[in-house]
């Protein structure tokens, strides 16, 4: 008896081993490289929900490697320092579809281009990113690099975009439409759009509001440009928060007089609050009138707005706010806490020479600037 139970014992345990090598199988994560035949495409198709692909080393192009849409949970990640796909100035490469998460880790994506949205990226799903860099991509209408809409959460993490463009519209970089973002560790350069957001421009379609926010952590801005509002960043009709950040040399080059410029930031009926940010040698320029705000302009309808513990120095106007423009206040007062300007300057001599304009047609009580050094 003692005997038999023994081998029933033995023959259950291979049982389940077996169950297990058949599980570890079927949800086996999968290596290719540049020459592995399908490319990428093949390898998102025939993986399942989970999986992940991991890439190696080398250049991936052509047909297999560009134009590719997820609709899987899904995770792609570089083994190496040299994962790159180049869209050879024609292609984008990913379109991930409505509520599917994919993670990206380790890639490079160069020379991606749309005809519309999303140059190198388009999801409408929820996308992280992190330690991926993107260069030279382009759309035509808006997200030089990343387009995400609807999406349920895009992160970005310790990820570099140099030389992105929004041809048309805005969001040199990256473009947010309705959707929970957040961006940390990570430099923008070099990024250029046509309306608004040099690098980012974020906003939320009616009814979206509440659903919509982004907060920027720890990350660079240097060098991006617009050609008309938020040299760096535009948000309208969410929550917007920049802490530990640097802006320097952004540039808001406005071609028709607008309420605010914003050399920087650029924040429309937004709830905004900056933290521990340091601006320099930012710039509102323009050509008729315009050019509000050197490193932040506040537009119309905006909620509450919050300056605590930040530098603002050798930003510049041409007209009204040598670092900050805070135009239509709607109500909602501008606070400033602990914060530094120096040497911030209006070009125009027929506007008010202030660091700081509040401009209001409203009765707008409660705007408070304490403990705060004006050099």
């Amino acid at each position: 008896m003692t005997k038999i139970r023994l081998n029933i014992l033995v023959i259950c345990l291979i049982a389940i081993l077996a169950i297990s090598t058949i599980s570890i199988v079927s949800a086996a994560d999968k290596t290719i490289s540049p020459t592995t035949s399908g490319g990428l495409k093949k390898a998102i198709d025939t993986a399942k929900n989970g999986d992940t692909i991991y890439l190696n080393n080398g250049v991936y192009k052509g047909k297999n490697n560009r134009e590719i849409t997820i609709n899987k949970n899904i995770q792609i990640v570089g083994k190496g320092n040299n994962v790159v796909f180049d869209g050879q100035g024609k292609y984008k490469f990913l379109k991930i579809n409505k509520n599917k998460k994919v993670a990206l880790q380790k890639i490079t994506f160069t020379k991606g281009n749309a005809r519309n949205n999303g140059g190198a990226i388009e999801s409408r799903g929820t996308l992280t990113i992190n330690s991926c860099t993107f260069t030279n991509n382009k759309a035509k209408s808006s997200g030089g690099a990343i387009y995400c809409i609807n999406s349920g959460k895009l992160t970005v993490t310790g990820s570099t975009f140099t030389n992105n463009q929004a041809t048309n519209i805005g969001g040199g970089a990256i473009r947010i439409v309705n959707g929970e973002s957040s961006v940390t560790r990570s430099t923008f350069t070099n990024n250029k759009a046509k309306n608004e957001g040099g690098a980012i421009k974020s906003g939320a379609s009616m009814g979206k509001e509440k659903l919509s926010k982004i907060t920027v952590t720890r990350s660079t801005f240097t060098n991006n440009q617009v050609e008309f509002s938020g040299g760096a960043i535009w948000t309208n009709s969410i929550k917007f928060t920049s802490s530990d950040s640097t802006f320097k040399n952004n540039k808001a080059t406005i071609g028709r007089d607008t309420p605010t410029g914003g050399g920087a930031i650029s924040t429309y009926a937004s709830e905004s609050t900056v933290t521990r940010s340091t601006f320099t040698n930012n710039q509102a320029n323009s050509r008729l009138g315009g050019g509000h705000g050197g490193a932040i302009g506040y537009g119309s309808e905006l909620k509450k707005s919050t300056i605590t513990g930040s530098t603002f120095t050798n930003n510049y106007a041409t007209s009204k706010g040598a670092a900050i423009q805070h135009f239509f206040g709607s109500h909602n007062p501008l606070q400033i806490t602990d914060s530094t300007f120096t040497g911030n300057t209006v070009g125009d001599s027929y506007c008010p020479p202030g660091d700081i304009i509040i401009h209001s047609y409203h009765k707008n009580k409660g705007n408070n600037i304490k403990n705060s050094i004006f050099n």
